[in-house]
């Protein structure tokens, strides 16, 4: 989810409240018609908003009040969608449940397939979360971080040792000052980008943000005025020194998302 408004928000929910689930068919192809009120993650791209659903994608332009949905019938792989970013090039990335990657290019009006994740002897496959980083796609799943390298088209490294007792789910990842972190149901982990070997357990470093009950499940990460901020299941905390300290205005908030304001008014959603 990047640079949004809540009045957007408002708005988009609003309209896709107004899809409902049953097919159609037409004389060239079939349609799928699908509920969309239940957004998982929203990109900015422009003008325009775009969200990955419970029933397939869709964008919305505030400006002109459209709206256009896709669907399995349209080129995503399937319809239960959930996460969506941007990359450098203005193509949308969408995860699935079933550990499918969907590319959509809007200067062509193109999409693509990617289906290692998919068709990989994984058990739980489904995609969480998607941070693109340069020429990189970092994909965040049940059992780690996948790597995709977008110009070659072919996947890169895992990195699913973080040093947890068990395999911690990921619910987040940015790049801040070169360094990778990582969200995830057991607290946060960091690494140098810059280590040759991000699959060694050892070039892991791992964090607590909190000592209350689910202080630790990290839900989502933000970067405002150059600190990384930490959303969790009961509170917020931010970097200092080298560790994460607990945001007394917000303990016991349950964080869903954050996002820094794309309005340059120095505010950070909640």
């Amino acid at each position: 989810m990047k640079h949004f408004a809540v009045v957007g928000i408002v708005a988009i929910l609003a309209t896709a409240s107004n899809a409902s689930a049953f097919q159609t068919v037409s004389t060239e192809r079939w349609k799928s018609y699908t509920d969309m009120r239940s957004v998982r993650s929203l990109q900015h791209a422009g003008e325009q908003v775009w969200a990955a659903t419970a029933g397939g994608a869709f964008s919305y332009t505030p400006s002109s009040n459209q709206f256009s949905q896709y669907t399995n019938s349209d080129g995503l792989s399937t319809n239960d969608i959930t996460a969506v970013t941007r990359d450098s090039q203005s193509r949308l990335w969408f995860g699935t449940t079933e550990g499918f990657l969907n590319m959509f290019d809007p200067a062509k009006n193109e999409w693509k397939e990617i289906r290692g994740i998919a068709e990989s002897d994984r058990v739980l496959k489904a995609v969480r979360t998607l941070y693109a980083h340069n020429d990189s796609l970092l994909i965040g799943t049940e059992f780690g971080v996948v790597a995709y390298l977008m110009a070659k088209e072919e996947f890169g490294d895992t990195y699913s040792n973080f040093g947890f007792v068990s395999q911690p789910k990921v619910n987040d990842i940015v790049v801040h000052q070169n360094v990778i972190w990582v969200a995830t149901d057991s607290g946060v982990v960091s690494a140098p980008l810059s280590f040759p070997n991000l699959s060694s357990p050892l070039v892991w470093s791992r964090y607590s943000t909190g000592s209350a009950p689910g202080s630790n499940n990290v839900t989502s990460l933000a970067v405002f005025k150059n600190i990384l901020y930490a959303g969790t299941s009961n509170g917020v905390a931010y970097v200092q020194n080298g560790s994460f300290v607990e945001l007394a205005q917000l303990a016991g908030v349950s964080v869903i998302a954050m996002e820094p304001s794309s309005a340059g008014d120095e505010k950070l959603f909640i």
